[in-house]
């Protein structure tokens, strides 16, 4: 896993494993980053990582992020056209804004940027 800025927004490139192991130890690093550093947002690029999330961690997980990021905080996540998380993608976003999440899944890179910079 890679972070990198730009302006206010982390970038978050992840390559292999992306389990609910990652995600966990991702969230922590990258929450601590955003209240210390003041960001205002995060894009996690997926496109080149083995997504091995299920349902469940999906559900267990969700409400972390709303608890550990600041309020507002807006998070992108960016899928290949052809993710293997399937239906999954959909449900984790309307898991997340069903919770008060800030959180939209992407295919389009350049699209997720523009949301967050809300264009």
């Amino acid at each position: 896993m890679q972070i990198r800025s730009k302006g206010d927004v982390m970038l978050v490139t992840v390559e292999g494993k992306w389990d609910k192991g990652t995600a966990t130890q991702a969230r922590h690093k990258t929450s601590s980053m955003a209240t210390r550093d003041g960001f205002k947002a995060m894009l996690i690029d997926l496109r080149n990582a083995q997504v091995l999330m299920s349902v469940t961690d999906i559900v267990e997980l969700t409400p972390y992020l709303k608890e550990d990021f600041p309020h507002g905080f807006r998070h992108a996540l960016v899928v290949p056209d052809d993710s293997v998380l399937g239906e999954n993608t959909r449900f984790a976003e309307n898991l997340a804004v069903n919770n008060g999440i800030n959180l939209r899944m992407f295919s389009d890179y350049e699209k997720a940027i523009s949301w967050l910079a809300g264009e």
